[in-house]
């Protein structure tokens, strides 16, 4: 059972389910869909309406619906509270219309809104939205009659202000580009002239500020109105202009931390860190490289910090690996200086050694798979893929770690019966594999008290000079790398021990022979010197050259004996044309 908290909705589009297997990455699945009813105000940005004319405002979001009311407050009041409609309000939206009159000037007015036709037809209270915002003034005001689709950025570094230029998109702007000279932004109490006033754009530049804050933010024409011969009041853009740390905005880690060099898929890339808020505009910078589009995402799994997602750019296989520098803008223009990275590799799996290990003895502390390449890199995300090729049902991940840029370590997994697996390597947690030069890789774990047994011993014995060749015959023989197959002699009088525990020295290597028809499997190999003659020998084989658990205990006799010598041949002859022992 998985329970989950919505923050937001998904629009018409709904939910997809993401899932993930244990270690493995998530995937996306085209089922179960999810949708979520939510109620929501999403525009217009702004709203302005004229002094003592009606005004129909259309609002646009999720859950709207006939028999909804709302109305305007001025700002910084908190709570909604309809005592203090102005405009004629509470308004009832009728063909998704509402209407207001208002009999004075205001500046940034608030939305309270209420989705009466929800919640079985009880509706919800009244809630403050901060879009749209409205204000009213006098018709020879020349934005009487303008729209502002958006603003950009919604805040400023402190102390980063002149560097910070403030856009305010929309139309009919006409009016104002004839009194361009006398257009300003109003930030709180302060006003800086218009860098650039266009029919669609006007531009200003962010006054700096020495503490981080929230102010309201308009604009306006400095003159006086005719109507009153008062100043003009400013039309209200926003009442929540962000002045933000940037200090406090910190990138501390990129998922993944890198992936092959010159790939042509497009990679979304998660960064994390601290003081991340959207201001509008957020840009990643790719040191040297362009400067792409973020989204700011909600926490997952318990973790309430945002992050933010962003493409990687395209880099050329042409360029050498590297580690590509990343910076965060929240709000489009000023970066962090985090010295945060995304790391291009090119790497290949060439070899793994041993090719096996027996039950029981895997994990961080025991055998591992030693994998051998080329341009491996430690990014702190290495995984260690074993595929059941066996049908045990046993596939599994496992955390590797890299020790050089040939050589990287993978743990093996343990399953309770014999398995065979392959295995590959990803170094990005598991996003893109490392590519194999040759075959891929295999790796088995085996039941050695199980499996394999050693049966017979042929011969039997040889001489202390020991270059006897014997066949040693049995099942569940394989060869695991260069030098782990091997006979080894132990004590024939000591305890038979099967299991982890078992062990037995690489006395001579072996050689694997074909099996024979029977599915016997068989090893040679050539018996060393011994010390002394001796009957209380054994002779077993170890698959992983003597180390813990690989070797067997049948406990085989095999008898070393003094090389014979001869004294005296009598007769010392005899017929030309022999004879026979009768």
């Amino acid at each position: 059972t998985s329970t989950f908290t919505f923050a937001s909705g998904a629009g018409g589009l709904g939910f997809a389910l993401c899932y993930k297997f244990g270690a493995k990455p998530p995937k996306l699945y085209a089922g179960p869909g999810f949708a979520l009813d939510v109620v929501d105000i999403t525009g217009p940005f702004v709203s302005i309406a004229v002094w003592l004319t009606q005004h129909v405002l259309r609002l646009s979001g999720f859950g709207l619906a006939d028999g909804d009311s709302a109305f305007f407050q001025e700002p910084g009041l908190g709570a909604c509270n309809v005592s203090r409609a102005l405009g004629g309000g509470p308004g009832i939206v009728r063909d998704g219309l509402l209407n207001f009159t208002f009999g004075d000037v205001y500046t940034g007015l608030q939305l309270c809104y209420r989705f009466a036709g929800q919640a079985g037809g009880s509706g919800f209270d009244y809630a403050l939205f901060q879009v749209p915002t409205m204000s009213i003034t006098y018709p020879e005001d020349p934005f009487a009659f303008a729209s502002v689709d958006r603003i950009e950025p919604t805040g400023a570094a402190i102390g980063d202000g002149s560097n910070t230029t403030f856009d305010i998109w929309g139309s009919n702007f006409d009016p104002a580009t004839v009194k361009a000279d006398i257009i300003k932004c109003s930030f709180g109490s302060v006003l800086v002239p218009a860098v650039e006033v266009l029919p669609n754009r006007i531009t200003c530049t962010v006054p700096p500020r020495d503490g981080t804050g929230v102010e309201a933010v308009g604009v306006l024409a400095q003159e006086v109105d005719l109507t009153t011969n008062l100043p003009r009041e400013a039309i209200g853009l926003t009442n929540s202009f962000v002045f933000y740390d940037q200090g406090a905005v910190q990138v501390t880690s990129v998922t993944p931390p890198g992936g092959p060099h010159g790939s042509t898929l497009q990679r979304i890339i998660t960064i994390r860190g601290t003081g991340f808020a959207d201001y509008g505009q957020i840009r990643v910078a790719f040191t040297g490289r362009q400067i792409v589009d973020g989204v700011l995402s909600a926490g997952e799994d318990g973790d309430d910090a945002p992050f933010i997602l962003a493409r990687l750019p395209y880099i050329s296989p042409l360029e050498p690996p590297q580690a590509v520098a990343l910076e965060v803008a929240l709000n489009g223009q000023t970066f962090t200086t985090s010295g945060a990275a995304f790391s291009l590799y090119v790497a290949t799996v060439i070899s793994g050694f041993p090719g096996g290990a027996p039950l029981g003895t895997g994990g961080d502390d025991g055998t591992q798979l030693t994998v051998t390449g080329s341009g491996f890199v430690d990014l702190n995300s290495t995984l260690c893929i074993f595929d059941d090729t066996s049908g045990t049902g046993t596939s599994a991940v496992t955390r590797g770690r890299v020790t050089s840029t040939t050589t990287l370590l993978c743990p093996p997994p343990a399953p309770a019966v014999d398995t065979s697996f392959t295995v590959t390597v990803s170094l990005n947690d598991g996003l893109n594999v490392v590519p194999f030069f040759f075959d891929p890789l295999e790796f088995q774990v085996y039941d050695m008290g199980a499996s394999v047994r050693v049966t017979a011993v042929l011969p039997r014995g040889g001489p202390v000079s020991g270059a006897t060749r014997v066949t040693v015959f049995g099942r569940g023989f394989r060869d695991l790398g260069e030098g782990l197959l091997c006979c080894s002699l132990v004590p024939a009088d000591a305890p038979a021990v099967a299991g982890p525990s078992a062990a037995g020295p690489c006395s001579a290597p072996a050689v694997l022979l074909d099996p024979l028809a029977d599915g016997t499997t068989r090893a040679l190999c050539a018996m060393p010197r011994a010390s002394s003659a001796s009957s209380a020998t054994a002779l077993e084989i170890t698959l992983n050259g003597g180390a813990p658990g690989s070797t067997t205990s049948d406990r085989n006799r095999y008898i070393f004996y003094n090389d014979p010598v001869i004294v005296a041949i009598s007769p010392t002859s005899g017929d030309a044309a022999g004879g026979d022992l009768a």
